[in-house]
């Protein structure tokens, strides 16, 4: 894995599955298991739909993210070149 995922994928991690276990939803470490989950989530009704909301918006944050971070590895590669 690159190492610009890797910093972006320690910082907030924790604190995401924290919120998540705040209402009882257990998900493994890493960031990507959350990515994964989150668009399940959002579908479940009985969650509060303010905290569906707040999901939504952190599953597009992981989204944006996960763009930047693409961008900064093509930019990186073709600076290799």
């Amino acid at each position: 894995m690159d190492l610009a995922k890797q910093v972006c994928q320690v910082h907030g991690g924790g604190a995401h599955r924290g919120l998540l276990a705040e209402f009882g939803i257990v998900i493994p470490q890493g960031i990507a298991h959350i990515g994964r989950r989150l668009p399940q989530l959002v579908e479940q009704p009985e969650l509060p739909d303010g905290f569906r909301v707040l999901l939504q918006r952190l599953y597009a944050r992981l989204k944006e993210r996960d763009r930047r971070v693409d961008e900064l590895e093509a930019a990186f590669e073709s600076e290799g070149e």
